[in-house]
């Protein structure tokens, strides 16, 4: 599936063509939320650092992640898989020989802010770094435009898109039972994910119950 097969199945299953113009609002949206929750398989990556993914590169261990990065999985050096550590630990592990690592926003300087992967150790220039990560999906901008996930799992789309235009419309019970039937897709996909690579189950649950929406949901 595509974007503009995306923007007719949303448009075909809400009769609210008169919403046409705003499909790109839901669909931004609904990427935002399938980013936040969601790990499925089909969003794994993997990638060698090499020097130039460097905060600095003539000094090796603090590495850019990359644009799509959303959660880390494994970090390795050749074949020895690092364990991870809190940022705050990063200052009781001996130096030496390389054995753990800390995702951490680094906030100076100004130019190269932002969050920022740390080998603990004394690695090398020369070390094959290897992340397995969890990435973004590519968003979908142009009609023609799609991605892995999509292909995979349409369903994930418009019922996260419906989600938000029937929320937008007010009419919650319309858009409960599309958020109920993205959760169920959701958890779902997080816990297959979980038993192929271990973790990725999310616990956050939603409800459209009139507090929740006196409550400015």
């Amino acid at each position: 599936m595509n974007l503009t097969e995306l923007t007719s199945a949303i448009l075909a299953e809400s009769l609210r063509t008169d919403l046409t113009s705003q499909i790109p609002l839901f669909v931004e949206r609904a990427e935002e939320m399938i980013a936040r929750e969601l790990r499925a398989s089909e969003m794994l990556a993997s990638r060698d650092l090499a020097q130039s993914d460097l905060v600095v590169t003539t000094v090796a261990g603090v590495y850019k992640l990359p644009t799509d990065w959303l959660e880390d999985r494994v970090v390795r050096i050749g074949t020895q898989v690092l364990r991870k550590i809190s940022s705050e630990a990063i200052y009781r592990v001996p130096t030496g020989v390389p054995q753990a690592y800390a995702v951490a926003a680094l906030v100076a300087p100004a130019a190269t802010a932002g969050l920022r992967m740390t080998i603990v150790g004394s690695p090398a220039l020369t070390d094959k770094v290897t992340l397995d990560y969890y990435a973004r999906p590519a968003a979908l901008v142009l009609g023609t435009d799609s991605n892995r996930l999509i292909t995979a799992h349409p369903g994930l789309y418009i019922d996260s898109a419906l989600f938000y235009l029937y929320r937008y419309t007010q009419d919650l019970e319309l858009a409960q039972g599309a958020l109920d039937s993205w959760l169920h897709a959701r958890d779902t996909l997080n816990e297959q994910a979980g038993r192929l690579v271990g973790g990725g189950e999310s616990l956050i649950r939603y409800n459209l119950g009139h507090a929740r929406v006196a409550g400015g949901f």
